[in-house]
């Protein structure tokens, strides 16, 4: 079903005119618009939109079924049936579902959560708290490398159906949850 999004989006692009690259501030919402780069200020909600290069929003963001290139949010964000093809960072929660980080994700949060995507790998920075920093890997997530906590405090609740290994969480502990 992505495949054929993807071709759909790929004939579609030629036909949308020149992306364009865009700065905005408030409570914002994008439809199926393409943009090279996109920088919010503010809360933004994105279904369908394509950013080929760079989204960087400072504050919290609500996607649904987007093609992001590099991300960066410093706040809050939400991500289902999306793909990020380039770096993640996030500074706050990151919450993804059904969707794909082909990149590494840097973190720096006490807790995020991924429902049936596909991952890289993390790194989770340090945060000022001395709490344990945690992700919480649902379904049938899989991470393909290594999920590294800076802190040396971290906790990976994983379901039985996650296919991570114990030798891939490096500064932490894996706790497989039953069903």
């Amino acid at each position: 079903m992505r495949w054929v999004a993807l071709l759909a989006l790929a004939f579609t692009l030629p036909l949308c005119g020149a992306a364009k690259n865009q700065t905005a501030s408030g409570n914002l919402t994008y439809g199926q618009e393409v943009f090279d780069t996109l920088q919010v200020n503010g809360n933004v909600t994105l279904n369908g939109t394509t950013i080929l290069q760079r989204l960087e929003v400072n504050g919290s963001m609500t996607a649904s079924n987007v093609q992001i290139g590099e991300l960066q949010v410093k706040g809050q964000a939400i991500l289902t049936h999306s793909v990020v093809k380039d770096q993640c960072t996030v500074i706050g929660a990151l919450k993804g579902a059904f969707s794909t980080f082909e990149k590494e994700i840097t973190l720096t949060s006490k807790h995020s959560t991924f429902d049936e995507c596909k991952i890289t790998k993390i790194q989770v920075k340090k945060t000022r708290a001395f709490a344990t920093q945690t992700i919480d890997l649902k379904g049938k997530t899989e991470v393909t490398g290594p999920i590294t906590f800076e802190s040396g405090r971290g906790k990976v609740n994983a379901s039985p159906d996650s296919p991570i290994k114990e030798s891939q969480v490096i500064g932490g502990k894996l706790d497989l949850l039953r069903n």
